[in-house]
């Protein structure tokens, strides 16, 4: 859409291009995926599916996130323990 010569950006740019600034930053997962819960919500409750899968599998994606870096934080401790230990 145009207005005045210049172009407005639809809903799903404006949609594509948050996600692109969210993904780009540092991550706190917790308030992410319950930002996505509400958002989720909000989208449930106008019936609008398509955004209800696309945030179902974002919350996917966090999940994964959040279970690698729980799995890289407890390889790194036992680590950090074995060389204490000098094993």
């Amino acid at each position: 859409m145009k207005k005045d010569g210049v172009r407005i950006p639809s809903r799903q740019d404006v949609m594509e291009k948050q996600e692109a600034i969210q993904k780009s930053r540092p991550l706190n997962i917790a308030a992410e995926k319950e930002r996505l819960r509400r958002e989720m919500e909000v989208a449930e409750s106008k019936r609008y599916k398509a955004e209800v899968e696309r945030i179902q599998a974002m919350l996917k994606e966090l999940e994964a996130i959040s279970k690698q870096k729980k799995e890289l934080d407890t390889k790194e401790e036992k680590q950090g323990g074995e060389l204490q230990n000098g094993i």
